[in-house]
């Protein structure tokens, strides 16, 4: 692994700081992370000047990377503009791109990336806009490289966008207008909001907009204000969400499948992972996937099961529901509902089905365990988040269930999707999540059982009969 380990600014307020070295003549200003190779810095084709080079193989998860870090604004809302240039040769997996990262207890900005860049490109120019402010402690620039290929990078430069006083058209402040009025009235907690505080941002970073397309910046940086687990999808993105960009019969090529095996010939493991589609064949091969792994390890000798969430980041839960119904059982197994237990929405797994109130929304094979009741342990860590969570509060108020490992990411609580006219989605946070028993939860789930070496203390558990 090579790292440059020279001085990074660290301004006290980012307006005033532009990037070191954007064009990479020299190596100031840049550390890079997982790099392999010895050269770096490489000799542009016309010999004007020099560029980042990142190729595969990389020390660490495929992907090499170079950045800067930076201070955030102190109490100071400001819009930011990343931009640069990428040429590739050979590239897949992840591409080539630019990224934005906002550090901080409540990460607003999150991880934020330009389109990234396949294939075979002649300096493609890419860019990203992002918003900065006082809830930051930190924010990360980068050029990454995440997959197999090499790419190069030069021109990288950060730019302060607008003034917050410019004007916006009318196509754009009813767009605004049609967020806000679907957001207000259905947010979790919106009598605790300041509503006109977030209107008065949401309309100082949209300042200049002209178009939908220009209000998303301002909207990506409200909802996440309004609750930590809010987010909104662009246009492009919520259509490869939908699935509506595949052929008819083809299963989304994005999607992990569960995986496990037996210990010891008696406990059957799997783990379940995240989920992020809305396709329904997409969501049916997931279930049936999970449904026939479990089938194939129900064996006359098994005696307990290990579920895995400690990977589960979220997506939809409908899929990992079904999936998992032979263990969780028929009926009622959790609800969303407010947090002092007021409009309680049941969802459950019946006949082969998750759905809620009733309503089926994913079906799978109907597999049943030879066993009834036997005993299961699930995993949880901090990166057991949203339905992932909803997967772990399936299991509460089981007698045979016991969980182990450590508290839950704490994004217990509900999104409701909710299109705007331009085809971009908002996931709202709506509500929280309670088990069978109705116990509310809306943070961290602390497991049954806090255990450093989780699948030992679990296998412990299920192999020796502990009560």
């Amino acid at each position: 692994m090579i790292f440059l380990f020279v001085s990074i600014i660290l301004p006290t307020l980012m307006g005033a700081q532009s990037i070191v070295n954007p064009g990479f003549e020299t190596s100031e200003g840049w550390l890079t992370g997982r790099l392999t190779q010895s050269d770096y810095l490489v000799p542009l084709p016309d010999k004007t000047g020099q560029s980042l080079y990142l190729c595969a193989p990389f020390s660490d998860k495929e992907s090499g990377f170079a950045y800067q870090e930076f201070a955030a604004p102190d109490a100071v809302i400001t819009q930011y503009e990343l931009s640069g240039k990428i040429k590739t040769s050979k590239v897949e997996g992840f591409g080539a791109y630019l990224y934005a990262y906002g550090k901080g207890q409540r990460n607003h900005l999150g991880y934020i990336r330009t389109t990234p860049v396949l294939g075979d490109k002649e300096w493609a120019e890419v860019s990203l806009r992002f918003i900065a402010d006082e809830a930051m402690d930190s924010i990360r620039i980068g050029c990454f490289l995440g997959g197999t290929g090499e790419a190069w990078f030069d021109d990288v430069r950060l730019t302060r966008v607008g003034t917050g006083k410019e004007k916006m058209s009318r196509t754009a402040r009813k767009y605004l207008k049609e967020f806000f009025a679907a957001v207000e009235p259905e947010a979790l907690d919106t009598e605790k909001i300041d509503w006109a505080k977030l209107k008065m941002m949401a309309k100082q970073i949209a300042a200049g907009a002209k178009t939908p397309a220009d209000v998303h910046t301002a909207i990506s940086y409200v909802l996440p204000r309004i609750n930590f687990h809010s987010f909104f999808m662009k246009p492009q993105r919520a259509t490869r969400m939908a699935g509506t960009n595949l052929k008819e019969g083809e299963i989304d090529p994005t999607i992990e499948f569960a995986t496990g095996h037996l210990i010891g010939g008696t406990v059957a493991y799997l783990t379940v992972p995240e989920f992020g589609s809305g396709h329904q064949p997409t969501q049916r091969a997931y279930a049936d996937s999970l449904q026939r792994l479990i089938a194939s390890m129900d064996q006359d000798e098994t005696t307990g099961w290990v579920v895995d969430l400690r990977g589960n980041t979220g997506g939809n839960c409908w899929p990992m529901l079904a999936g998992v119904g032979p263990l969780i059982g028929e009926g009622v197994c959790g609800y969303f509902m407010g947090r002092d237990g007021s409009n309680a929405q049941p969802w459950s797994y019946t006949d082969g089905k998750s759905g809620m109130n009733g309503f089926p929304i994913t079906e799978t094979i109907n597999y049943e365990l030879k066993k009834a009741s036997p005993r299961i342990a699930i995993l949880t860590g901090p990166r057991t988040m949203s339905s992932g969570e909803v997967t772990t509060v399936a299991f509460r108020g089981l007698e045979n269930a016991r969980s182990f490992g450590a508290p839950t990411g704490g994004y217990s609580t509900t999104n409701s999707s909710i299109s705007l006219s331009d085809g971009g989605l908002v996931l709202l946070t709506v509500s929280v999540y309670g088990d069978r028993n109705k116990n509310g939860y809306g943070a961290e789930i602390e497991p049954d059982v806090l255990a450093e070496d989780a699948l030992a203390a679990a296998v412990k558990w299920l192999t020796e009969g502990e009560k």
